[in-house]
């Protein structure tokens, strides 16, 4: 099988996939939105100011076993864990601690389901190549941080404007049409669908990243002591892409970003190529 041919299979693979996440993902959506509307319901009856020392102790067992089964990082890992120090928690803390909570779970669900899409996709376009691995902590280079502390800037910032939605309206109904937009916005931030049907978000950007990396591995494996960088010349083309196009690298001196692809900066979802030369 040519460099090309697997490459086409591959992405076959992944668009067949990543359909299904996609899916996923929408279901899922339904299910956090309701989740979340029953947590701003439950926050605005209880009223302002501080949090009863009753409705304390409930937010410190919730914040306990989200610890216990989701490992956050960053911001969501050092705001749960400072719930925990206190005994005095304002109502707006209290709100979007428990928004963190429910979004980063979410996140979480759907990065599994798309890891174990991708690792099926490459298992099935190249079955006697390593299997496909993935450390959401691994430093992206790219962006100079990993998938998790993306990942959980983005619930940080929508988490945010929600909880700040709901309490300056006064109103728990997440059929608002600003709450749609937020939640929507943030669906598309990590996982999107561009116009040409492929969906391009977040997780794509990184993973596509890894993908690259691996690509690069395994011309190296294979042999090839030189590629020709080859890009899909329309319209869409970047001028990156453009100018990359037809010139050949030593396989030794490829760098994933700056001229093997995914090409940066981001967001575009990348169709170029390496074609190798022996």
């Amino acid at each position: 099988m040519t460099e090309h041919e697997e490459v086409s299979r591959f992405w076959r693979e992944t668009d067949k996939f990543e359909y299904a996440v996609l899916r996923y993902m929408l279901t899922q959506q339904a299910a956090l939105a309701d989740e979340l509307e029953r947590a701003a319901v439950r926050y605005t009856n209880i009223g302002s100011g501080l949090l009863p020392f009753d409705e304390i102790n409930v937010l410190y067992s919730r914040v306990q076993s989200f610890r216990e089964e989701n490992s956050p990082k960053g911001y969501t890992n050092l705001f749960t864990k400072d719930m925990l120090s206190h005994r005095r928690v304002e109502h707006r803390s209290a709100l979007l601690c428990e928004f963190l909570m429910i979004y980063t779970a979410y996140q979480n669900r759907i990065c599994r389901r798309y890891e174990t899409a991708l690792r099926k996709a490459v298992q099935a376009a190249d079955p006697d190549g390593k299997p496909f691995s993935f450390d959401r902590d691994t430093v992206i280079p790219l962006y100079n941080a990993s998938l998790s502390e993306m990942l959980d800037i983005n619930a940080a910032y929508y988490m945010k404007q929600l909880a700040d939605t709901v309490l300056r309206e006064q109103n728990p109904s997440m059929g608002t049409e600003i709450t749609r937009n937020i939640l929507k916005k943030a669906r598309s931030d990590m996982l999107a669908v561009s116009k040409s049907n492929r969906l391009f978000g977040l997780l794509d950007r990184v993973y596509l990243y890894e993908l690259g990396v691996r690509r690069v591995d395994e011309l190296k494996r294979l042999g090839y002591r030189k590629v020709r960088f080859v890009a899909v010349l329309d319209n869409a083309t970047t001028d990156v892409c453009r100018d990359l196009n037809g010139m050949k690298f030593d396989v030794d001196k490829l760098v994933v970003g700056k001229n093997a692809p995914p090409i940066y900066p981001p967001p575009h979802p990348c169709r170029s190529r390496l074609v190798g030369i022996k």
